[in-house]
C-alpha cells in the first residue's frame, strides 16, 4: 500500500469507518453525529449537539468545547482522506469566534487545503443551527502511522 490511496481505497475505508470504527468518548461528549462526506472535494460534515453543561459563565458555549468540535471533524476527515493509513497528531489549531453559541446542533464543515503523507492541512466553519456563522478555522497535523483496527473507544491506538 505504498503511496497515496486512490478515491476508490478512500470511499471503501470512508464505508467501513461509518460502520465500525468506534467513536472515542469525547466525541460521545461533544454529541458527534457524522453527516455527509465528499471524497472526491475531501470534505466532511459533523454535527455536535451543544449542551448546557458546556456553558461558560457569561451562559455561552465554552471555546474549548468548540475547538473540540473543530478538532473532532477535521481530525477523523484527515484519518479518512489518509484511507485509515494515517491519524492526525495536531500541531497547530488555529480558531477565530464570531459569535457566541447557544446549546443545541452546531454543525461543522470541514475541507482537506493539503494532504501529505506527514503532514496535513485542513480548515472548517461552524455554523449554530440557524446557519449563522460561529467559528472559522485551520489545523495542521503530523499524519502518524495507524491500524483503525486497533482503535478502541476509550483507548489509545497501540
Amino acid at each position: 500500500m505504498a503511496g497515496r490511496p486512490g478515491t476508490e481505497e478512500i470511499a471503501e475505508f470512508f464505508e467501513w469507518f461509518r460502520g465500525n470504527f468506534p467513536p472515542p468518548p469525547s466525541a460521545v461528549t461533544l454529541g458527534w453525529a457524522f453527516v455527509d462526506m465528499d471524497v472526491e472535494n475531501g470534505a466532511a460534515t459533523v454535527d455536535f449537539t451543544a449542551t448546557e453543561e458546556m456553558f461558560n459563565p457569561g451562559g455561552s458555549i465554552q471555546g474549548g468545547y468548540l475547538a473540540a468540535m473543530m478538532d473532532d471533524t477535521m481530525g477523523p476527515l484527515m484519518t479518512i482522506m489518509s484511507a485509515g493509513r494515517r491519524l492526525p497528531s495536531t500541531t497547530d489549531l488555529h480558531l477565530q469566534y464570531h459569535r457566541r453559541a447557544a446549546p443545541g446542533t452546531i454543525r461543522c464543515v470541514a475541507k482537506i487545503i493539503r494532504m501529505g503523507r506527514q503532514v496535513a492541512t485542513c480548515s472548517a466553519e461552524m455554523f449554530d443551527a440557524e446557519g449563522q456563522l460561529l467559528v472559522t478555522g485551520i489545523q495542521t497535523a503530523v499524519m502518524m502511522p495507524f491500524d483503525p483496527s486497533k482503535a478502541v473507544a476509550g483507548k489509545p491506538p497501540a
